[in-house]
């Protein structure tokens, strides 16, 4: 979490999705429209890791529906019944509920009733993308 949602930001949190993953390619990588994401900075980082990026189009929250789900459940399962008295406390908190519990209890239909976690173990971290018919890697930011 930052106090600004600049182009740095985004670096660093891909930077370190990208780590705690072993530095995977062929990623899909959900963004929004804002501008840090149009950085020729973040554009080279998403290059040089041959990630594929998916952002919606203008006002069509539909094109990110993984991401736009994420951030639905966690705000309705997680911080809309929390009470901060820090940004380190809510810090804390989100990483803790997605580490410690969205990605490795929280079971998902959409994954055959599996966890996150669970479900990237058994399946070597690739998934299909049926759409396409492609093999492609997943991750969450």
């Amino acid at each position: 979490m930052s106090n600004r949602i600049n182009k740095q930001f985004v670096i660093d949190a891909l930077n370190y999705a990208l780590k705690a993953r072993g530095y995977p390619t062929g990623v899909i990588v959900h963004n929004d429209r804002g501008i840090q994401y149009a950085s020729n900075a973040y554009k080279v980082l998403l290059k040089q890791h041959k990630l594929m990026v998916s952002m919606s189009r203008k006002g069509n929250c539909w094109d990110n529906a993984v991401a736009e789900n994420f951030f639905g459940i966690i705000k309705k399962e997680y911080i809309n019944h929390s009470i901060f008295a820090t940004r380190n406390q809510a810090q804390l908190g989100i990483f803790d509920y997605i580490e410690g519990w969205y990605n490795t209890q929280r079971i998902h239909s959409k994954l055959d009733y599996l966890s996150p976690t669970e479900f990237e173990l058994l399946n070597n971290n690739v998934s299909v993308d049926k759409n396409v018919g492609n093999s492609v890697n997943i991750i969450q930011l």
